[in-house]
């Protein structure tokens, strides 16, 4: 009876870290004032686009601390390229990027604020301003938004 309860456990745990394989993770420690809705937009296939399909969203509370905020993209979704929309609730105010963590399984890339603008390139809306970026409207349109270089995709190619 020990030996079928062991089996059955043993299933169980297999059965639970299958389930957590294959999944990609983007952790931002970002400080916000407001609060907002942060998304990701991916491409798992060069032949499409960004697509409200391929998006998670989250919910960001304003604080005066750094906080970490994650998004976890479906199951055997590895994106070829993505970008990160940094609000849409028309906040003209500046966020600081600490540092962004790409997981996928156990393999991690770390890129801190030293070497951001080498991995993500802000969009119009978006103005670097010493160690945080302002966020802006133009012509009454708003969309900031950081998005992967072809140097961070071939990174994740390569190490992914």
């Amino acid at each position: 009876m020990k030996n079928f309860f062991f089996i059955i456990v043993l299933m169980l745990c297999f059965s639970c870290k299958k389930k957590e394989e294959n999944v990609f993770r983007v952790f931002i420690d970002i400080k916000v004032l407001e609060d907002d809705n942060f998304q990701v937009f991916y491409i798992d296939d060069l032949e499409s686009g960004y697509s409200e399909k391929n998006r998670k969203t989250i919910q960001v509370k304003g604080i005066s601390e750094f906080q970490t905020i994650v998004f976890e993209l479906p199951n055997n979704v590895l994106p070829k390229m993505f970008r990160i929309d940094l609000g849409e609730n028309k906040k003209e105010s500046p966020i600081e990027i600490k540092s962004v963590k790409l997981k996928h399984n156990d393999k991690v890339i770390e890129i801190n604020d030293l070497v951001l603008d080498r991995f993500f390139k802000p969009n119009i809306y978006i103005e670097k301003v010493d160690k945080a970026f302002l966020r802006q409207s133009i012509e009454s349109r708003y969309d900031p938004f950081l998005s992967s270089t072809p140097l961070l995709n071939k990174k994740m190619e390569l190490e992914f």
